[in-house]
């Protein structure tokens, strides 16, 4: 927990860039700030006046709710709760059922990639810490890219908008754009999301937010899953 203290800034900002970044997202929702109703028009204020900010979703209303508040000192501890619940309670569960198509035409299903180690990342191409760590896990790619073990990179951005943004920022992984539904699957409000999924389909890994100890644990967890 000590590891992700330190890199709480960033991952407020991911939230807040998830928030003000991506306003065909924020266009189906009926917004909230601080309790009260506000307009998308309203958001370029809000982001001149409260840089941090927390969100919540409630996706159970039609439309759907969007939460935005100030971010606060105490917000860093229940945050930090709320990830370390995430991962206890995902480690050890079966992978959702998901079934996507790469930005190149290849099918990828938790069903067929039974028998394969699957490491999984969760970002939005408007994320900083999603964008820092991305030479990070091209290099666990280099590593531990051998036969049988399969990369995805689940991203919420269209495929308009991501295949530009890979140009200039390589991804190793195999990317799926409009991830919305996967990242739904795994219960994810979090960005970057690490994943590391058994060949028997178990999760063995479940990491929300960045951490200078992600990407040593990814490895050591692949190459434990390999022998």
């Amino acid at each position: 927990m000590k590891y992700l203290l330190k890199f709480l800034p960033f991952l407020v900002i991911g939230l807040m860039s998830r928030v003000y970044g991506q306003y065909e997202d924020m266009s189906k929702y009926h917004i909230f700030f601080k309790g009260q109703p506000i307009n998308i028009n309203q958001i370029d204020s809000l982001k001149k006046l409260y840089p941090k900010v927390s969100f919540r979703t409630d996706k159970t209303k039609t439309p759907p709710e969007l939460f935005i508040d100030p971010y606060t000192e105490s917000d860093s501890v229940k945050l930090m709760e709320r990830l370390d619940s995430s991962s206890k309670y995902w480690t050890g569960k079966p992978s959702p059922l998901f079934d996507v198509t790469d930005v190149d035409g290849r099918h990828f299903s938790a069903a067929n990639l039974k028998g394969n180690v699957v490491v999984m990342n969760f970002y939005f191409t408007h994320c900083s810490p999603c964008l820092q760590e991305i030479p990070s896990l091209n290099g666990i790619v280099k590593d531990e890219g051998h036969k049988g073990v399969v990369f995805l990179a689940i991203a919420l951005d269209k495929k308009s908008d991501l295949m530009p943004f890979l140009k200039s920022h390589p991804f190793n992984y195999n990317q799926v754009a409009d991830g919305q539904h996967v990242t739904d699957l795994f219960g994810i409000n979090t960005w970057p999301t690490n994943i590391v999924v058994d060949k028997n389909g178990m999760i063995r890994y479940f990491k929300q937010g960045m951490s200078e100890k992600s990407i040593g644990d990814i490895k050591e967890t692949i190459r434990q899953l390999m022998n």
